[in-house]
């Protein structure tokens, strides 16, 4: 079985983290190691929030909360419901 190396997702991208570490994720079940996950190092945690800002405030913010759920794939998860306030 092959290991899969998981980068960082920033900014809509796949990046591997500033710093080349990998932190080794093992089963609980059998021991057996299933992955390699990034080791984000402050570098990548403020490009990351940066790069969420920028969303927020560019689109994020103002589009309504079925868009949200649904590029998220969270729909199917969630019932809402438009509430009118007069």
């Amino acid at each position: 079985m092959s290991v899969k190396k998981s980068d960082l997702l920033i900014g809509g991208q796949m990046c591997p983290p500033t710093s080349g570490r990998y932190y080794p994720l093992y089963s609980p079940a059998d021991g057996t190691l299933v992955a390699e996950v990034a080791d984000a190092s402050r570098a990548d945690v403020d490009r990351a929030a940066a790069a969420a800002r920028e969303a927020f405030y560019a689109e994020w913010k103002f589009c309504g909360i079925g868009r949200r759920y649904g590029e998220m794939g969270l729909e199917p998860f969630f019932e809402y419901k438009t509430v009118w306030v007069s």
